[in-house]
């Protein structure tokens, strides 16, 4: 049975540092227009060469990237990664229309092959995430967000690295475990101001809070 860390870490606060800075402030207002956005786990390009896979994604309202959690595929002992996302318009062609990603972050214990981890992050606000896409304080359409790590650091000091994929495109994902039936993940919506859970994306399934959603990978966790 693969062993499970699950490290409940309420205070910690794990800076994420956006590459795609426009300068908007977090505290700035949500744009204008009629647009949806939904968090999602990275099934794209590259999928299967990932040695520490996001299982889980945590967004709140206007704060946008909020926690994620993590399993590691690696024989090697992790201890520090970076998150990346990767913007797309929903349901279209997958091309990438802006992109981010957080500082190197330090995890707060070891993590060893088979094991998970979940922690939360200093948002990534929506602001920052979407400012590429938004034309004069407005925005429209529906836009998919694609959340992967990015970078590695072992404990032999050790790294490695994700090449930016040419296209964010989902794929077929095959696990190491057959995944449970399930097939939809939350969406923000400007208009109504809340989260909607949605059919149509597999091996996804959401869970709605007030403030929050969080979308994770189908049990037994998409390892």
């Amino acid at each position: 049975m693969p062993i499970t860390k699950m490290l409940a870490i309420p205070i910690l606060l794990l800076c994420l540092a956006v590459t795609t800075g426009h300068g908007i402030e977090d505290n700035d207002r949500l744009p204008a227009g009629d647009w949806s956005v939904g968090f999602h786990l990275y099934q794209a390009e590259g999928f299967d060469s990932i040695p520490v896979r996001v299982t889980s994604v945590r967004s709140e309202r206007d704060k946008g990237l909020s926690g994620v959690a993590l399993r590691s595929r690696s024989s090697k002992p992790v201890t520090a990664i970076r998150i990346g996302w990767y913007v797309s318009t929903e349901g279209g062609a997958g091309t990438i229309v802006a992109k981010g990603e957080s500082a190197l972050l330090s995890l707060p214990a070891t993590l060893n092959e088979n094991e998970s981890l979940q922690f939360s992050l200093t948002s990534a606000s929506l602001f920052k995430i979407l400012s590429p896409v938004v034309k004069g304080k407005t925005l429209r359409g529906d836009f998919s967000v694609q959340v992967a790590v990015t970078e590695i650091v072992y404990g032999d000091g050790s790294t490695w690295k994700f090449s930016t994929p040419g296209n964010v495109a989902r794929v077929a994902v095959k696990y190491a475990h057959a995944t449970g039936a399930c097939g939809n993940s939350c969406r923000w919506n400007s208009g109504s101001g809340s989260f909607v859970c949605v059919q149509g994306e597999p091996a996804e399934e959401c869970t709605i809070y007030p403030d929050s959603c969080i979308v994770s990978s189908c049990p037994p966790g998409g390892n």
